[in-house]
């Protein structure tokens, strides 16, 4: 019987040693040595399953999270949110409140958020336009998942006391649509393009003012505008780019 408790006791010890559980510098070896050679015989079966268990359970919990998975969260987004409050603007005093200290403040403030919450975003000064009115605008575009993007929104929204706040978030299988107009400048301005797009049925959009090229951004939330969008991107010969994703509009919730 002494014969055949050495034998197993060598067998656990020699599982120690593979999986590398019990160093023999670790303070539990005694405790382990007279658990094995004090006990019946049955009692070695079932610590070396316990063993493999815990070897099997750490080898998992080691295991790193694929960069890949992490990543797939993360797509690029564009906020789209103005700090004006006042009505009735004409396209002068949109154009010159680009420059105006709430635009300023504002932009500040997407950096101060986008830092605090870790992200890298661009962001451009814009001029929000619809059938009937105009007014100075952001457009922030950055890589993140949707509950910084969210929160992003939602702080800016308080910041700049607006009631609502529009995003796009890129999603191939996603149902909304945004388009983006490359336009060059030396054959159309800013006045010519929101009267083209007013022609065309065009009603929402948001302009980028360049030196060599204006770009419009235009959030299709049903997905209908398609047909309309093509048409007058040919008449304005601009570079059409569309994008698949998904839109919301976030309230100030924070």
């Amino acid at each position: 019987m002494r014969i055949d408790r050495e034998r197993d006791s060598e067998r656990v010890f020699s599982t120690l040693k593979t999986t590398g559980f019990l160093r023999l510098s670790d303070p539990m070896l005694p405790s382990v040595c007279s658990l094995i050679t004090g006990e019946p015989l049955r009692i070695v079966p079932l610590v070396l399953a316990f063993l493999c268990c815990c070897c099997s359970v750490a080898a998992q919990t080691q295991q790193p999270i694929s960069s890949t998975q992490n990543f797939k969260t993360q797509q690029t987004s564009y906020v789209f949110i103005s700090p004006n409050t006042r009505e009735n603007l004409n396209f002068t005093d949109a154009l010159e409140n680009l420059n105006s200290q709430e635009e300023i403040s504002l932009i500040r403030k997407a950096r101060e958020i986008g830092c605090a919450v870790g992200i890298n975003s661009r962001i451009v000064k814009a001029l929000g336009s619809w059938s009937d009115g105009i007014e100075h605008s952001t457009i922030i575009k950055a890589s993140t998942n949707e509950a910084t993007l969210r929160y992003l929104a939602s702080r800016l929204g308080k910041h700049a006391r607006q009631k609502a706040v529009l995003y796009f978030r890129r999603n191939s299988s996603g149902t909304g649509r945004m388009y983006i107009l490359f336009i060059p400048r030396f054959k159309n301005g800013e006045t010519g393009i929101i009267k083209a797009l007013d022609r065309g049925g065009v009603a929402y959009r948001t302009l980028v003012p360049g030196k060599k090229r204006i770009l419009v951004y235009i959030v299709d939330l049903k997905n209908e505008l398609g047909h309309r969008i093509a048409a007058v991107s040919g008449r304005l010969r601009a570079h059409l780019l569309l994008l698949r994703g998904e839109q919301c509009q976030t309230g100030n919730m924070v």
